[in-house]
C-alpha cells in the first residue's frame, strides 16, 4: 500500500469497526476525518462506494432477527431526502447543517441517558419512519452519514441489539444504492474515486468483521447505552466542527 494511504487506511478500519459493533458510524467517522486530509467530496464518494459493502455484510449477520416492515417507512422517506442532500453536496455550505444536526444529537442523547427513565416511555408510532428517513435522506445525499435521524427513530421504537443492527443495515442498503445513483449522476462517483475504493478495501473489511464479533458480546441493555452515546458523541463532533469553522 502507498505511504500516502496509510492514514485513511486506519480511518476506515477505525470507521469499518464502529459500523460492525452498532450498526452505523462508519459514514460519520470515516467522511469526518477523511474530509480533513482530502476534498469533501471526494472523501463523501470513497465512503458512499464503501457503505455497501460495510450494509451487505452486517445485514447478512443480523439476517434473521432483522424485519422489514420496520424499515419500509424509513426507505420511502429517505427517497425523497437523498435527492435534496446531493443537492445540498454541491451548492450549500454543509457547517449550518452540521451545526443543527449537533445540537439535535446532544438534546436527544442527554435526554435519553440521563433524563426520565427511556424504558418507561412507549414505543414511537411507525409514522415516524417517514420523517425521519427523509431527513436521513438528505444527510446521506449531502455527506454520505444517514445515520442519525434513523438510529434515533430506532432507538426510540426500542429495537432490540440484533435487530437494531440488521434493520439499521438494511436501511443502509437502500440509501447507499440510491445516494450511489445520484452520485454517478452527477460525477461524484468516478474511476479515481473507484480506485481509491480498490486500494482501502482490506482494511475496510477487517475493521467490520472485528467489529461484528465484539458487538456479540455487549449485552442488549450496554448495547443501547452504547448507541446514545455515539449519538450524544457525534453530535458533540458535529458542534465541534461547526465552532471551529467560524472561530
Amino acid at each position: 500500500m502507498e505511504v500516502e494511504l496509510l492514514a485513511p487506511a486506519a480511518i476506515f478500519l477505525l470507521a469499518g469497526s464502529i459500523q460492525g459493533l452498532l450498526g452505523f458510524g462508519a459514514g460519520l467517522v470515516g467522511v469526518s476525518l477523511l474530509a480533513l486530509l482530502w476534498d469533501l467530496q471526494l472523501a463523501v464518494s470513497v465512503g458512499a462506494v464503501f457503505s455497501l459493502p460495510m450494509v451487505c455484510y452486517v445485514a447478512w449477520q443480523t439476517r434473521a432477527d432483522l424485519s422489514v416492515s420496520e424499515v419500509v417507512p424509513l426507505g420511502l422517506g429517505c427517497l425523497l431526502g437523498i435527492p435534496l442532500g446531493v443537492s445540498m453536496l454541491v451548492h450549500v455550505n454543509p457547517v449550518f447543517v452540521k451545526g443543527v444536526l449537533g445540537f439535535v444529537l446532544v438534546g436527544h442523547g442527554a435526554w435519553s441517558l440521563w433524563g426520565p427513565e427511556g424504558a418507561r416511555r412507549p414505543p414511537v408510532h411507525w409514522a415516524w419512519g417517514f420523517p425521519a428517513g427523509f431527513a436521513a435522506g438528505i444527510l446521506s445525499g449531502a455527506f454520505n452519514a444517514s445515520g442519525p435521524p434513523a438510529v434515533i427513530y430506532g432507538t426510540e421504537r426500542r429495537w432490540v441489539r440484533d435487530a437494531f443492527r440488521g434493520n439499521i443495515s438494511l436501511f443502509f442498503l437502500v440509501t447507499s444504492v440510491v445516494t450511489l445513483f445520484h452520485y454517478v449522476r452527477q460525477d461524484i462517483v468516478t474511476a479515481d474515486t473507484l480506485r481509491l475504493n480498490a486500494q482501502l478495501l482490506v482494511p475496510l473489511l477487517a475493521g467490520v468483521a472485528f467489529g461484528d464479533r465484539q458487538s456479540r458480546r455487549v449485552e442488549p441493555g450496554r448495547f443501547r447505552t452504547l448507541v446514545l452515546f455515539g449519538l450524544f458523541g457525534t453530535g458533540c463532533f458535529y458542534l465541534w466542527l461547526t465552532a471551529r469553522a467560524f472561530f
